[in-house]
């Protein structure tokens, strides 16, 4: 049984500048991957990029201020995430404005994790709840305080996995 708490960590959750999309996946890719060399970090932002200029950008865009990129390469071991969180949503990709751009990167091995892990962040980010949470806690990381923006966050998934 995944539980997205393995995964979206207090140290997982970061402040994204109101950038370029290009620079805030390379943000994220790099954070996911910080404990890896470069080549591994360029080799899944490649990955990643390579998707986003192949396919409509609203297959990335998961609406409701969400939006996803994610990269599989062998050079990894196990899954890693990373949550981007905006102060204010904008717009970035077709459809909806986004606030928050999750990264998770993985082994080719751990394909079917992924899609379970998929499954439930997507039933977990359709609550009316996970809106307002990310949203108040990306404005909570604009002015400084990452503690408790990051248990915002927590909370509401230790809520959602405790059913």
């Amino acid at each position: 049984m995944i539980d997205l708490l393995t995964y979206f960590t207090p140290n997982s959750i970061i402040s994204m500048d109101d950038t370029s999309y290009i620079k805030m996946m390379e943000s994220l890719v790099y954070h996911c991957l910080k404990d890896y060399p470069q080549e591994v970090r360029q080799k899944a932002l490649e990955d990643i990029q390579s998707k986003s200029r192949s396919r409509s950008p609203q297959d990335i865009n998961l609406g409701k201020g969400f939006a996803l990129i994610h990269s599989k390469i062998d050079e990894v071991e196990g899954i890693h995430a990373a949550v981007g969180l905006l102060p204010k949503p904008k717009k970035l990709l077709k459809g909806e404005r986004i606030q928050c751009l999750l990264c998770i990167i993985l082994p080719s091995s751990q394909g079917r994790v992924y899609l379970s892990l998929l499954a439930k962040l997507g039933r977990l980010l359709q609550q009316q709840e996970a809106q307002k949470t990310f949203s108040a806690a990306g404005k909570l990381l604009a002015s400084g305080n990452h503690e408790d923006a990051a248990q915002r966050i927590t909370d509401l998934i230790r809520e959602f996995e405790q059913g």
